[in-house]
């Protein structure tokens, strides 16, 4: 499982994709300017987080993961169905959602992001793809590349944190994914 890579292009319901169509790809969808996709990279991004990450939650002996509290949308419940969906239909193993994003990238003069991990412990993370569009996401493993995962309208993909990963940006135009991570 640890080194399983999923791809999945029938997880989203028709009224789904045409929700992200008209509303997450539409011109008036709110998105939120980020000097950087990873601390110090320099990559400007959008995004519309759903789910606040763990490192950005109060500590408090009443902080329960996954309440409320920590949505940052209207559209965080029904993406974490969805992700939902994604992880019993995959037979995934699932404890708490750790973090949820909308991000939107575009073209731009650094090529891709730095190799990276989501979180310093074990996790697993699913990526939907919003649109066609180049801009692959790369996957590692003892620093060579394993897999090359090319965004296509729809589709998912789910991978843990057995790879180091990084994103190309795309040269045609706008980037949109949801991602989530959990374990």
């Amino acid at each position: 499982m640890k080194g399983k890579i999923l791809v999945d292009r029938a997880i989203l319901k028709p009224e789904e994709c045409q929700f992200i169509n008209k509303t997450i790809l539409g011109t008036s969808f709110p998105w939120f300017y980020n000097d950087n996709s990873l601390t110090g990279d320099g990559i400007f991004h959008l995004s519309h987080r759903l789910l606040k990450r763990p490192e950005n939650r109060p500590e408090s002996s009443t902080n329960v993961f996954n309440t409320r509290r920590f949505y940052h949308s209207d559209l965080t419940e029904p993406w974490l169905k969805i992700a939902k969906r994604f992880i019993k239909k995959h037979k995934l193993p699932f404890k708490e959602f750790l973090r949820a994003s909308l991000n939107l990238t575009l073209p731009q003069k650094i090529g891709q992001c730095a190799i990276h991990q989501d979180h310093n412990f074990p996790y697993h993370q699913i990526i939907f793809y919003l649109n066609t569009i180049d801009g692959d996401t790369v996957l590692l493993h003892n620093e060579k590349e394993h897999r090359r995962i090319t965004p296509e309208a729809f589709k998912a993909i789910s991978f843990s944190d057995y790879y180091d990963h990084y994103f190309i940006n795309s040269t045609e135009g706008k980037r949109v994914i949801m991602i989530v991570t959990f374990h």
